[in-house]
């Protein structure tokens, strides 16, 4: 199976001085996740924030944000949501904050995506589940 690759994401969108997250669902054992939306582009965002009904500002993602993150994981799936069209959105694409920050340091241009997030009819959390569990993943490299 081939990886699919989004965009690498350089900002997110704070709700007051709080980066937004989709809910997702708990593991049914051990370490949880820490997912953030996060966005390639100023279009990208801006579509969110139209779909969205809440006051988000854009906010630079920043390598020190993500180191720090991943040296407080404590066994936590660390994930960033890849330019999100709403908060509603039923499937979400996911990559990791390693392979973030990898992309960053390399000056990639894209970033594979390891997690899909799909939003059942009725519930408001996501189920995770890694892609390559997946037969069909959304938006191929944009």
């Amino acid at each position: 199976m081939h990886t699919l690759y989004m965009k690498t994401p350089y900002y997110f969108l704070l709700e007051g001085k709080s980066r937004i997250k989709p809910l997702v669902v708990p593991k049914h054992s051990g370490p949880g996740y820490c997912v953030y939306y996060a966005f390639s582009d100023k279009p990208q965002y801006d579509l969110f924030q139209a779909n969205s009904n809440r006051a988000l500002v854009p906010y630079p993602l920043v390598s020190t944000f993500l180191m720090e993150c991943l040296s407080l994981a404590e066994g936590e799936e660390q994930l960033l949501v890849i330019d999100a069209v709403g908060p509603q959105d039923t499937v979400l694409n996911a990559a990791t904050m390693r392979s973030v920050l990898n992309s960053h340091a390399s000056r990639e241009e894209h970033v594979g995506i390891a997690y899909r997030l799909t939003k059942q009819e009725g519930d408001q959390a996501y189920a995770v589940t890694k892609s390559h569990d997946n037969q069909e993943l959304l938006s191929p490299l944009v």
